[in-house]
């Protein structure tokens, strides 16, 4: 198989090649073998900066483990990470939620952590019981009360998304998804409508006035981590060990992939390669 026809049945974009080379194939061209090199190299680095791997999930699903105390959930995608912790305090399901990334100096709303879902088994009418910062975190561009901002539900119907039907959530940001909008506000209270948007979402320990991108620069964000309580009802029983499923940490303010920044700066090396390629061949 030639290069082109490689190009051309390559699983990740097979129709890609086509629309860049157009009726400019290698064997027409009639040029020299470095010129040909030259094209080759210029589709390849654009089909690459085109292909699965261009987008980074804003989701990603948790691993977690029963330490006898508490159940420890983590999840990671791209350069994301976070971590909930979920114990039981009483009648209160106590879940802690940290944006776990570090390093970023350019902090923008898709570095942002805006919710978590889950499932519980048999399906508890767990209540709203307040949220606040957690101790040691803080609230950058500022004050005021979390659990303003954010909101929780236990009927929720995410089967649209891509990571499928979750119950349970607790979330800063709406995102069109049936239920989603329907959050109780945590406190009780309403202030500025329902959740919406980038304000009041967790960033990484890091973030600051020097790290911070765009939008975040000018609206309050949890600096690393938010806490939230959930009230069990009286003669329901939790099983940390078995009972939470299918955690799920959901960054930024939309359930789409988005194309990282790296990978968009391959795809458009690759097309000015092509076109100055094109242009010597005119």
């Amino acid at each position: 198989m030639s290069i082109m026809e490689a190009l051309r049945h390559d699983p990740v974009s097979p129709s890609l090649a086509d629309r860049l080379l157009g009726y400019y194939t290698l064997s027409s061209w009639g040029e020299s073998m470095g010129h040909k090199l030259l094209v080759v190299c210029a589709v390849a680095v654009a089909v690459l900066g085109f292909g699965v791997s261009a987008k980074a999930e804003p989701w990603a699903p948790g691993a977690c483990s029963f330490d006898g105390t508490s159940l420890n959930c983590s999840g990671s995608t791209g350069g994301l990470s976070a971590s909930a912790v979920f114990t039981i305090s009483g009648n209160n399901l106590v879940i802690v939620l940290t944006n776990t990334a570090s390093g970023d100096t350019s902090i923008g709303p898709a570095d942002l952590l805006g919710a978590l879902f889950f499932n519980v088994v048999g399906n508890p009418a767990l209540t709203s019981g307040g949220a606040a910062v957690t101790s040691g975190s803080s609230i950058a561009n500022g004050s005021g009360n979390v659990g303003d901002h954010w909101a929780y539900n236990s009927s929720l119907d995410t089967s649209a998304a891509v990571f499928g039907d979750r119950d349970y959530g607790i979330s800063a940001v709406g995102f069109g998804l049936a239920g989603l909008d329907k959050f109780h506000l945590m406190s009780g209270n309403i202030v500025n409508g329902q959740p919406n948007g980038v304000d009041w979402m967790i960033g990484p320990s890091d973030f600051s006035t020097s790290t911070c991108q765009g939008t975040t620069c000018g609206v309050p964000v949890i600096v690393n981590s938010a806490t939230f309580t959930l009230v069990i009802p009286s003669g329901a029983t939790l099983n940390l060990a078995s009972d939470i499923t299918g955690v799920v940490f959901q960054w930024g303010t939309s359930l789409e992939p988005v194309p990282e920044p790296g990978t968009l700066a391959l795809f458009g090396t690759g097309l000015i390669g092509l076109a100055a390629v094109i242009r010597r061949r005119q």
